[in-house]
This record gives structure tokens, sequence and C-alpha cells, in this order.
């Protein structure tokens, strides 16, 4: 087992490794000094991995946040699992009888900034209990949890959701959640007509806040030919309490069977408690949608013709605004011959124009783009032409200057929220992490779409330590980085403790660098300038059979 921790070389990186055996970067006669002061960190702590693979069912240990991550002498840290919280409850109706098979998600905020928040969910049983093992955030007041119970049982179906937005968990707990009496919640009725006054059945029905928050029941509009007069009928429950803003939207979505209608949507006011109000939704003046076969394809770096496979390509158009908005959207993916059939709305008399988003693969060398199509009367065939994704290249050296082989290059895309405004939402940045590797001479190259950018930098396991450099603006010129000098490597121990006090064997231990956000006037985070907030993952390692772990870090870059 020692000489795989050896192979490894970042601490141990599987469980039962002894953590002792020094990285290659600090063996010998170079020694690593401790992590830097000057550096902030953070840590999270998963519980570690049985003998076949799956995560222990150890109850004494559940995931945690270390929000402050502090190194000691000789570069030592303590880390100890705190005692889960046992969060027991019961989901009752008005009349005080217990409902079955609600599902209860409480959400954890993060408190490392950029990683994604922590969900704990369970179900209720026909007595209406649930009980959900819980971590203790570091200062609980500070992060508190957000508790959503929806309803999946038919006698509960037509409720709108509970919400519990700041559940702070200290220790263990017993709720008692009711639903709420038809008093106090404001009833929303309608129908889904099209434009002839027929209705249309199948549509899904809710209300959302703001925040893009479910605060409704959610209903179907009715299928009932027998009874034309209720066909495309509906009937929600909306609970006016749990939005906290007043700018609420009935959305309804086309169902299963209606793919090719429109996204309908109007705002909601003055919903009180005990109000019943009456909508209609009606579809647009537009006709049956068409075939179009769309081509996506463009100029490589040879100035040969390229098809692009693998797209994702969106195609949406507002077909009505007003008080009422109708918006019509197709996805599909581009085949091997770069080609994409959608189903489009064609125009009636002038052409309509729509958004196409285009998100290229992170392996062409073609970018991404969101350009407009116009769309006339008839089905036919439409060729796009990508643009040459922008070119950032570089040379990787250690401190010492030497060329570092075989490290991974990510591009994080930071860019800044509201870049993406339509519908299809932040497709453009949340595509794939466009990576690569460097060559025996340290060399890289990434065509990346326009855009800011972190470059992650992960060097092979224990040489040199992981990097970031971060705050890239990419524009439309290819931009050549030169030199990329590693910080030198520092050597970080952990010792992590159960709750008890005993080593945490296999514990699995995640250490993050916080970014520094302060405004640098020209260069990040002042004004129009990109600046990243996301924590930078540094060391993934598993503890030894006394607990502890090894790892390298980045000194500042100015201890080089």
């Amino acid at each position: 087992m020692r000489s795989l921790c050896v192979l490894a070389l970042l601490g141990c990186a599987v469980p039962g490794c002894d953590a002792e055996v020094l990285p290659v970067a600090c063996a010998g006669e170079m020694e690593c000094p401790p992590p830097s002061p000057l550096l902030s960190w953070a840590a999270e702590l998963w519980p570690g991995l049985g003998g076949s693979g799956q995560r222990t069912a150890d109850k004494a240990l559940v995931p945690q946040e270390e929000p402050t991550l502090v190194f000691g002498a000789g570069g030592m840290a303590t880390l100890q699992f705190r005692p889960p919280a046992l969060l027991r409850g019961t989901i009752v109706d008005d009349a005080g009888e217990p409902i079955g098979r609600a599902r209860v998600v409480a959400t954890l905020p993060s408190a490392i900034p950029g990683q994604s928040a922590k969900r704990f969910e369970a179900t209720t049983d026909p007595d209406g209990r649930f009980s959900l093992r819980l971590p203790v955030p570091a200062v609980p007041a500070m992060q508190p949890y957000h508790l959503w119970v929806g309803f999946d049982d038919t006698r509960a179906v037509d409720r709108p959701p509970l919400w519990q937005r700041e559940l702070v968990v200290w220790g263990d707990m017993e709720l008692t959640l009711r639903t709420k009496k038809l008093s106090q919640l404001a009833v929303v009725r309608g129908r889904i007509v099209d434009l002839f006054g027929a209705g249309v059945s199948g549509m899904r029905v809710q209300v959302l806040d703001s925040r893009r928050e479910v605060v409704s029941s959610t209903a179907f509009s009715l299928e009932d030919p027998s009874h034309p007069d209720l066909q495309g009928t509906f009937r929600i429950l909306v609970d006016p309490q749990l939005s906290q803003d007043s700018r609420l939207q009935l959305m309804a979505w086309p169902g299963p069977q209606g793919k090719d209608l429109p996204i309908l949507s109007r705002p909601l006011s003055g919903l009180q408690p005990g109000s019943t109000h009456s909508v209609e939704l009606r579809l647009p003046a537009y006709r049956r949608p068409l075939p179009f076969t769309i081509l996506v394809r463009g100029t490589g770096t040879s100035g040969a013709a390229l098809p692009v496979p693998g797209a994702r390509v969106w195609a949406q158009v507002l077909l009505e605004t007003g008080e009422q908005t109708a918006t019509y959207i197709a996805v599909g993916d581009t085949d091997a011959q770069g080609q994409v059939s959608l189903s489009l709305v064609p125009a009636t008399t002038l052409n309509l124009q729509y958004t196409l988003t285009v998100q290229s693969p992170p392996g062409s060398p073609l970018g991404s783009a969101v350009l407009p199509l116009l769309v006339g009367r008839e089905g036919g065939f439409v060729a796009v032409a990508l643009p040459l994704r922008t070119q950032l290249s570089g040379r990787l050296v250690s401190a010492e200057g030497e060329p570092v082989a075989g490290a991974q290059i990510l591009a994080r895309n930071i860019s800044q929220e509201g870049q993406a405004t339509s519908l299809v939402g932040r497709a453009l940045l949340e595509a794939v992490m466009p990576q690569t590797m460097t060559g025996p001479d340290g060399r890289f190259a990434l065509r990346l779409d326009q855009g800011d950018y972190d470059l992650d930098i992960i060097p092979p396991p224990g040489v040199q330590p992981r990097h970031t450099l971060r705050n890239q603006r990419v524009l439309t010129d290819d931009t050549e980085l030169g030199y990329i000098r590693l910080p030198r490597p520092t050597l970080g121990r952990v010792q992590v403790l159960r709750p008890d006090g005993s080593p945490a064997t296999d514990a699995i231990l995640r250490v993050f660098e916080l970014p520094d956000t302060t405004p640098r006037s020209g260069f990040a985070c002042a004004e129009l300038l990109p600046c990243s907030r996301q924590a930078a993952l540094r060391a993934e390692v598993t503890t030894d059979s006394r607990g502890r772990s090894q790892f390298l870090l980045p000194d500042v870059p100015s201890a080089r």
C-alpha cells in the first residue's frame, strides 16, 4: 500500500494509504514550508467509502463544511466531524390528518463560494412522519436551511408546497408542518383556449414568484371532450404568503402531447387569502410548426469548412407580448453532419425573427453563438455559420522555471449573471468546461468562446501544487499568455477526528483556496472587469488509518 501512495503522490488518494509518505515535491532535500497564512482556506469533509465503494452507513458522520481552515505549527490543522442533527417531523393537513408520500427536501446553501448547496431528502410514511440526518453548520445562525415540502399523495396533490426558508439547525429538532386551510389560500380558476375558443388540455399550470420558485399547487388543464365547456379548464391554489414579493406569474407549459405549443405567461396581482380569481390564457394566432433543417458549420483553423456535430441548438421566438406572453421554444442536437431538424412556427405574413442559441461542444474549434434567425412561411433548410473560437495559449513552468508537462488546464467560465436573459437560460455559461494538457515543453492552447474565465491548472499529482490563473478576459483576438509560473509548493497536514475524538479513517477531505475579490484598478474586480468569486479546489485526499493526510498547496505568488 505504501508504494501505491508514492504513485498517488498527493497525500492519500485511496483508502488505507499511509499519509506519512511525502509528496515528491517535498521529498529528500526538497523541503516544503507550511501553507501561507496570507492565503485563505476552506474545507469539505465527507464520510469515507466502504470496501464496496459505497458510502458507509456510519450514522455518526455526515458531510460538513469548514468555511475557515487554519494551519498551525508545522502546517498541521485539526478538523472534527460535528455530530449530525436529527430532524424529525410530521406533515398533516388542515384538519390534522397525516399526509403520506409528501416529499421533504432540506437544502443547505454552501458557505464556500461557488460550491453547490447540499440537499437531503425524505418521504413521509403513511403516518405523515419523516426523519432527516443533517449536518450542523459551523455557524448555524449564519447558514440556515431551506425546507421545502411537496405533495404527491392523491389527497394532497392540489395543495401548494410548504416552505420554511430560515430553518436554523443547532441540534435535534421536532417539527409539525400543517397545510393551510382554504380560507388562507387564494384560488385561481381559468381556462386555456385556442384562437377559436376551444379548450386546450394537458398544459401544466403553476404560479411562480420572481425567484422562479413555485408558490401554488400544480394543475393540468382538463381533458373532457364530452363537456366542451370544461375542456381546458384548471383550478390551482396559491399561498400568497409564500412569496416575498408581489411579482407573480401564472405559467402554462406544454404537456407531453403538446410539444408544439408555446409557453404562456401572464402576471397575477391582488392575490389575498380567501380571494378567488378568474383568468383566461389564449393561444396566439400562429401556424402549425413545420420541420426546418439547420446546418451548423464554420471555417476551421485550416480554412476548410467544418460541420459541428454534437452542438445543442435552441430556437426561441416571442409569438405574442403584452399582458400575456407566448414563447415558443424548440431544442435539438446536431448529428455527425452538423444537422438538426427542429419544428419551428412559420411566419403568417412577414418573417418571424427567432433567437438561435448554438452551444458548440468544448472540443470544437468553432465557437458558441447567439444570433437572429429569420423564418419564413415554409419549412426548409437553414445554414448557420459559427465563428472561430479565440485561442488562449501559454507555457506552464514550475517555480524554478522548468517546463511542467502533463498538466491539465481547465477553463472555468466566471461570466457574471444576466448575460443570458432568454428562456433558454445560461446555456452558453453552463457548457462543459473546455480543457487541454500541457505538452513536453509545458505549452498549451485552448480555443474558447468570448467571456471571462479562470484557468484551473492541475499538474501531475504531488509534483507541483494546483493553481488558478484568475480573471482572464477572452475577446476576439488570439492571446498569448507567455510563461505561467506556478507558485512554489507548501505542505499541508490535517488530522480528522470523529465526533467522539477517535481518528476518522478513510474520510474524504477537499481543501479550497478562497478567492481574493479586492478591486485592482485596471486588472480585476474593478468596474466592468472580470472578478472570480469561486473558491478553487486545491486538494482532494483520503485520511489514513490514523485519520491523517497531507497534500500540496500553493504558496503566495510573491513568495516564489
